[in-house]
C-alpha cells in the first residue's frame, strides 16, 4: 500500500466533519511561482494550513537543481506546518510515464503527476490546435487512465484540467466514475484542484461514493493564492 493514501482516504472522511487544512499543490520561485519556500510556508501557517505539500515542476534535466530545493523545504520546521517535498510531474507518453529518474524520486515523499501537453507516439508534443473539443477530452481520459496505472504516483494532478480550462469541455459522469474507481483500485489520490475546477462538487460525491482517496489543492504560484482550495472545501461543506 502507498504510504500515504490512508492520510488520503482520512481526508476523504473527514470532508463531513472537520476538515484537516491542507494545501498539497504549491509551486515556489525555484521554478514558475512568484515566492521562496520560506515566503510559501509562513503564508501556509498564517493560513493555519497543518499539512502543505512543495510539489515543484521538475523534468528528467532538473537534477541539478532539485536537492538543493528539497533540503530548503525539509529545513523548515514542523510545527505549527507540516511540508513535504513533492514534485509535480508531467505525463509524457500514452504509457503513464513520468520521464524522472531516481536522483529525483528519492528526494520525494509525494508525487503528483498532472497533464499539461498532449504527448505523440514518439515523445513529441502535439499541439492543442488539432483537437477539437471532444478529442481534447478522450485524449486527456486516456493520459488520466494510463496515470492511474504508475506505481510511483500518489496523486493524479487537476484530472480533466486540461479540457476545462482550454477547451471548456468538462468529463461525463461515466469518465469520471472511470477515473475514480481506478484511482480507489490503485490507492492514489483524486487531486481536488479549485484553480481548474472551482466548483468540485460533483468530483468529490463521485470520491465519496466510491470512497476514493482524494488529496487537496490550490495549484498557488503566489502567497495569496496559497489555502484558496480549503476556502472552497470548506465552503461547500459548510453549505451541505
Amino acid at each position: 500500500m502507498k504510504r500515504y493514501v490512508k492520510f488520503f482516504e482520512h481526508l476523504r472522511n473527514e470532508l463531513k466533519t472537520k476538515t484537516s487544512r491542507i494545501d498539497f499543490h504549491l509551486h515556489t520561485n525555484w521554478t514558475d511561482g512568484a515566492a521562496s519556500v520560506i515566503e510559501m510556508y509562513e503564508k501556509s501557517c498564517e493560513m493555519q494550513l497543518e499539512f502543505i505539500l512543495f510539489s515543484e515542476h521538475a523534468r528528467s534535466t532538473s537534477s541539478e537543481w532539485f536537492a538543493t530545493f528539497a533540503k530548503e523545504v525539509k529545513a523548515l520546521p514542523t510545527m505549527p506546518c507540516r511540508a513535504y517535498v513533492g514534485v509535480e510531474a508531467r505525463v509524457v507518453d500514452c504509457s503513464g510515464n513520468i520521464g524522472l529518474g531516481t536522483d529525483i524520486l528519492s528526494w520525494c515523499d509525494m508525487v503528483v503527476c498532472s497533464v499539461h501537453r498532449f504527448p505523440g507516439v514518439n515523445g513529441d508534443v502535439l499541439s492543442f490546435d488539432n483537437f477539437d473539443k471532444k478529442a481534447a477530452l478522450l485524449k486527456e481520459f486516456e493520459l488520466l487512465l494510463a496515470i492511474l496505472d504508475n506505481s510511483l504516483v500518489d496523486i493524479l494532478g487537476h484530472p480533466f484540467g486540461i479540457s476545462m480550462s482550454r477547451f471548456g469541455i468538462s468529463p461525463t459522469d461515466d469518465m469520471l466514475r472511470a477515473i475514480v474507481q481506478k484511482a480507489q483500485q490503485n490507492g492514489i489520490a483524486i487531486e481536488i484542484n479549485t484553480k481548474y475546477c472551482t466548483d468540485p462538487s460533483k468530483l468529490l460525491a463521485f470520491c465519496d461514493k466510491y470512497r476514493a482517496p482524494i488529496s487537496i489543492g490550490s495549484d498557488a504560484h503566489s502567497c495569496n493564492e496559497v489555502g484558496d482550495a480549503m476556502k472552497i472545501i470548506e465552503g461547500l461543506t459548510r453549505h451541505d
